[in-house]
């Protein structure tokens, strides 16, 4: 092994505090707007090139069918039908009204109804999230009264849409 003799007489001692090396970079700090807006603009092409195409369509056939193996050898030869279930949603933050729950909201979820092919009935909740947060205790029971049918504490053979703030009320 050999060692390495280093002359230290030449590297001057640090007797000032450290000073980090200031930038030279011509950019501005703060450039995330124009990236903002140019994402929101994506996303609503997006969203309108999507809300067309779902127009054009006819809605679904209100059946459903699942293939499922249903023999020894796992092959998908027949097909079992899934029961409906009935859906509940419950819509996000910025409605100020509250109105009686219905089997569509088309002001806030447009015509979704008649693509939920998996559901027997839709019950929209309409409510006033605007006044009342995600944590309003009448707002809570509410969608907890619809989404069990008055029978309990427990929702059973339901499926539950929600969207933003919804999900907390669902949660709460």
């Amino acid at each position: 092994s050999s060692l390495v003799n280093l002359d230290m007489s030449d590297i001057e001692s640090q007797t000032q505090p450290f000073q980090p090396l200031e930038t030279t970079d011509p950019r501005p700090r703060h450039r995330s707007g124009p990236i903002i807006l140019a994402a929101i603009s994506v996303v609503l092409v997006a969203s309108a090139i999507i809300a067309a195409v779902l127009a054009s369509r006819p809605p679904p056939a209100k059946h459903i069918e699942v293939v499922a193996p249903v023999s020894d050898d796992n092959s998908f030869d027949d097909t079992v039908a899934v029961p409906q279930k009935r859906c509940v949603w419950m819509h996000g933050v910025g409605i100020s009204t509250t109105a009686p729950n219905g089997p569509s909201f088309p002001e806030y979820w447009g015509n979704v109804q008649d693509y939920a092919t998996q559901c027997s009935e839709n019950i929209f909740i309409h409510q006033d999230t605007v006044s009342r947060g995600w944590d309003n205790a009448e707002l809570q029971k509410i969608f907890c009264d619809t989404a069990t049918f008055g029978t309990g504490n427990v929702i059973r053979d339901v499926i539950v849409f929600t969207h933003s703030m919804g999900n907390m009320i669902a949660a709460g």
